[in-house]
């Protein structure tokens, strides 16, 4: 029983009770009594005392010695939100999963599979050649002959001659072009020019068909260094012909391999055939940009493009290192070639050269292009076409879809294009490219495309149907995988088809963010018979499964009280799970329950239709602990974090996501404790600069609640809301151009990092109150006589204001804080309240109370056309100094933003213990005596709560 480390660490509990028990109970598991010492004291000498988790003495094995894992921290969860589910929908009919409307607009037709073997094209498109044949010939034709002379006279260099008067010391004779009696081609084929292969072969044939076959060696590259080349079907060592026989070579010359080990390797050898007074011509498959120095020195080279002008290139100062570069910058224009083409499967070279003749973005593209996208990174090599990877389609597909929408100008263009080209490619790759290429082109009057469609989901159901045809699944899984997130998320029947995929597999992958859950939970869930399932946590784990399935998990012993969060009703199988941004599928058995694991994060679980939101709640640092009434959990109470000559204090830590400095940083905003009390609102008459609207009267806060000591800073708002929209910029200067309703974006966000916290605007009164400290003065300092601008950012007048703005704000703490340590509550920047704005407060006094609903007040109605305006305080740096008094109230529309509009923060009511908080100390300097009444603080309650609870689980 002593390795049962769990049932000890639940025996803490009692041991901070001093149960007389204790030692007996121990003694049965197998335990010792440590004494527990320095308890932390949490409140009140009134107070119960629980030790911290880190001072616990673990409880030593008697029979090994070794000491239990440390407790974790207590974490309680709760469903937060019980609502119908969008991911797994109640079905409309109970016990059928609802079919998607794509598989009724096929009227469950059969797949015809001897008709997907038929194509619409039974032969591809003519190749396009490089260059024109008859463009070609004459270069060939002058590289691969040579002069000679005949024995007839030139008549026509002859006159020439004789009009110039020169003297005729021989007739000339006549010189014609004659094929040499050898050439030598070298053919250099590796995988990178496999697009070529067509080329080559069209090339070696026409030539032989031009000049013959005699005299014509075509020799095929194997290993260049060793000089090891393939002479029909014999290996041989090939040497050097004689000078006067030309060598035609037909190569990249390792321009397309990147490391450059294949270009030194041609360099050396163009220089051997240098030195042996050879003529070398190099027909290289590349822009002139390419061709380096060092190769137009060694070769003649020619680029071979229909772009080119046919001609030996003269060395320049091209560096490899500038050929690189270029190369690197031609790649996002080769990437737009490849996004024409990539609604092909497989990008045949016919296909890929067509589109490049046909359409062009800009500029056109050359061989470099062509060539750039066979050497892609993602092309798998092995076929005689462009096959990328499935992420690599996948990103080029939803290039496309935005290259065409910025010119949709080309859509329709490249629908018919491909509609012809690719006619003749197997039936399933051909129908993706129609449909993915027609719904970006907006096509829908066209007959083959219906078809493709159509074609399309009778696949994919027929995947589903015959499960024995593992054909159609390897199939499937290409079709899914090579789509690009546009057409996943327009396409249900995508969505349908990862859901068959996975059932098909066996697979249990997360769920990717553009399935559509309707179309995929078809094909997933199952009926069952309608049974009632609970969510319950018990122990670190959390269990779904019928009250029989779960009776399972009964420890001998032990009472079975587990702590059910929900109840739900359901007739599928199927159990959506959502955690940490991934969502998982799970199914429920007749007899089994589900599981999962106490994190401390909150979880989403979607079952029978009904969505539960899951959270976890974590006594935070700040709280005493937590309570528990017949209403639910409670708000718990805040634990001050020091005190000063000010009163109590409360330090909320915020983590900057992005700090400038390498040690990670955090934002603290301060936050004063105000207790409850009476204070007079607004002004008497005789109050300089008194105004209508602040009729004085006596108002009774019968609530405590913290405000910011500052408005909220630069840093403080960029850090929440990743933006600075202030027109005086400073991390410490008060956030401006905030409108009322930006401020309640703000705390909704805020909401996320302190969810067991009420962070709210102040209300008018809660402002005033602050503001004021305790006094009755116009100022917080005094009257209109001891206001300065050594003691509040104004404009420095007391009627008149800053017109030509020429002030600023001012850094927050710039100023003397007033006698509750509040910083700038007169002047520098107007701070939004909570209230909507009331012209006339009236005389009568006023207890304000939270209600139900939230913290507010109940305020008459306000004037018509005013229902929205909010009321703001404190003044601004360019106003006059009568409107920087305490008392003065302003209002602006609630989306209003002005770079003199800011705001601080205020903490809400909690529900218990907040009153004991604040020390002895601070409640006699505000003048509130201490509460006395003996009610039992959240710890207290929190500690009986579970000292109960152990005493069910033990079955006392």
């Amino acid at each position: 029983m002593s390795s049962r480390v769990s049932r000890a660490d639940l025996l803490l509990f009692l041991e901070q009770q001093d149960s007389g028990e204790l030692d007996n109970i121990l003694d049965c598991f197998g335990y010792q009594r440590v004494p527990v010492q320095h308890p932390l004291n949490l409140g009140g000498d009134d107070q119960e005392v629980f030790p911290t988790p880190e001072r616990r003495k673990p409880l030593l094995d008697r029979d090994n010695g070794l000491a239990p894992s440390a407790l974790p921290p207590e974490v309680f969860y709760v469903v937060q939100g019980q609502e119908a589910s969008s991911l797994l929908p109640a079905p409309k009919q109970p016990g059928q999963p609802d079919v998607p409307d794509w598989v009724n607009s096929i009227q469950h037709q059969a797949l015809d599979l001897e008709a997907g073997k038929r194509r619409y094209a039974s032969q591809p498109p003519p190749h396009q050649p490089l260059v024109a044949w008859s463009t070609l010939w004459p270069l060939l034709r002058k590289l691969l002959s040579q002069q000679q002379i005949h024995k007839r006279p030139d008549i026509p260099k002859l006159v020439k001659q004789v009009a110039k008067a020169e003297q005729l010391r021989r007739i000339p004779q006549q010189q014609r072009l004659n094929w040499t009696a050898k050439v030598v081609i070298l053919v250099d084929r590796p995988p990178r020019l496999d697009g070529l292969n067509r080329d080559y072969v069209m090339l070696q044939a026409q030539l032989g068909k031009q000049r013959g076959e005699v005299g014509v060696e075509s020799w095929f590259v194997l290993d260049l260094p060793t000089r090891s080349m393939l002479l029909g079907d014999e290996r041989k060592t090939w040497h050097p012909p004689t000078p006067e026989t030309p060598i035609l070579i037909l190569s990249d010359l390792g321009i397309y391999e990147h490391s450059g080990q294949i270009t030194r390797q041609w360099l050396r050898f163009g220089q051997s055939l240098r030195r042996a007074g050879c003529q070398a011509f190099a027909l290289v498959p590349a822009p002139v940009r390419y061709l380096s120095e060092e190769l137009t020195q060694c070769f003649q080279c020619i680029s071979w493009d229909r772009y080119s002008k046919l001609i030996p290139v003269s060395p320049t100062a091209t560096t490899r290192e500038t050929v690189q570069q270029r190369m690197a910058e031609d790649q996002h224009h080769a990437g737009e070639l490849l996004a024409l083409a990539i609604a092909a499967t497989e990008i045949e070279p016919a296909f890929l050269r067509s589109l490049r003749y046909q359409f062009t973005l800009g500029k056109p593209w050359d061989i470099g292009h062509e060539l750039l996208i066979w050497n892609h990174a993602a092309v798998e090599y092995g076929s005689n076409a462009v096959v990328l990877d499935a992420e690599a389609q996948q990103h080029y597909r939803d290039h496309l879809a935005t290259l065409l929408t910025r010119q949709p100008e080309l859509a329709v263009p490249l629908y018919w294009h491909v509609r012809q080209q690719l006619a003749h490619t197997f039936t399933l790759d051909y129908a993706d490219a129609l449909c993915f290429l027609g719904a970006l082109a907006g096509i829908n009057a066209d007959e083959r495309l219906e078809a493709a469609e159509r074609y399309l989901k009778q696949y994919i159901l027929a995947t589903h149907q015959q499960a024995q045809h593992r054909g159609l699944l390897f199939n499937g899984q290409l079709l899914l995988e090579r789509q690009g997130n546009r057409s996943r998320r327009h396409n249900d029947y995508f969505s349908s088809l990862w859901a068959i995929t996975q059932q098909r597999l066996g697979n249990n992958a997360p769920r990717p963010d553009w399935l559509d859950h309707g179309a995929a939970n078809a094909f997933l869930t199952h009926p069952i018979d309608l049974k009632r399932v609970q969510l319950i946590q018990y122990g670190e784990r959390f269990y779904l499964g019928t009250p029989k399935a779960l009776q399972s998990l009964q420890v001998p012993g032990f009472a079975f009280q587990p702590y059910v969060l929900a109840e739900v009703e359901t007739d599928q199988d199927l159990v959506i799970a959502e955690y940490e941004g991934e969502t998982t599928d799970h199914y429920l058995s007749n007899d089994g329950y589900l599981q999962w694991a106490v994190t401390g994060k909150s979880r989403i679980l979607h079952i029978g239709g009904q969505r539960l939101v899951v959270e976890a709640l974590t006594r935070p640092e700040w709280a005493g602990g937590f309570s528990c009434s017949a209403n639910g959990w409670e708000k718990p109470a805040i634990q001050p974090t020091g005190e000063d000559e000010y009163g109590v204090y409360f330090d909320l830590v915020l983590p900057q996501p992005f700090p400038e400095r390498s040690r990670r940083e955090h934002l603290t905003q301060r936050f004063r404790y105000i207790p409850p009390q009476t204070f007079l609102m607004g002004s008497p008459f005789s109050e300089p600069g008194s105004y209508l609207y602040e009729t004085q009267h006596k108002v009774t806060l019968t609530l405590g609640y913290w405000l910011a000591d500052t408005t909220v800073t630069q840093a403080f708002w960029a850090a929440v809301m990743g933006v600075n929209p202030s027109h005086f910029q400073g991390s410490q200067r008060p956030v401006e151009k905030i409108s009322w309703d930006d401020t309640q974006v703000f705390l909704q966000k805020l909401q996320q990092h302190w969810q067991l916290l009420d962070v709210r605007l102040p209300l008018e009164a809660e402002w005033e109150c602050a503001c004021r400290a305790g006094t009755t003065s116009a100022f917080s300092f005094g009257g209109k006589d001891d206001l300065n601008t050594e003691k509040v950012n104004y404009f420095g007048k007391w009627n008149e204001q800053d017109n030509e703005r020429k002030g600023e704000t001012k850094p927050v703490k710039s100023y003397s804080p007033n006698g509750w340590g509040l910083y700038e509550m007169h002047g520098n920047i107007w701070e939004w309240c909570q209230d909507e704005w009331q012209g006339d407060l009236g005389s009568e006094s006023v207890t304000l109370s939270p209600f139900p609903s939230g913290i507010g007040i109940e305020v008459r109605e306000p004037p018509k056309g005013q229902q929205r305006q909010r009321v703001l305080r404190g003044g601004s740096w360019g106003y006059a100094g009568k409107l920087c008094r305490s008392a003065y109230r302003r209002r602006f529309m609630p989306d209003d933003r002005r770079f003199n509009l800011g705001f601080r923060l205020a903490l809400g009511h909690p529900s218990s213990g907040q009153e004991q908080a604040g020390s002895k100390h601070g409640q006699a300097r505000y003048g509130v005596a201490p509460d006395r009444d003996g009610s039992q603080t959240a710890v207290g309650r929190a500690g009986q709560w579970l000292k109960s609870a152990f005493n069910k689980l033990t079955g006392k």
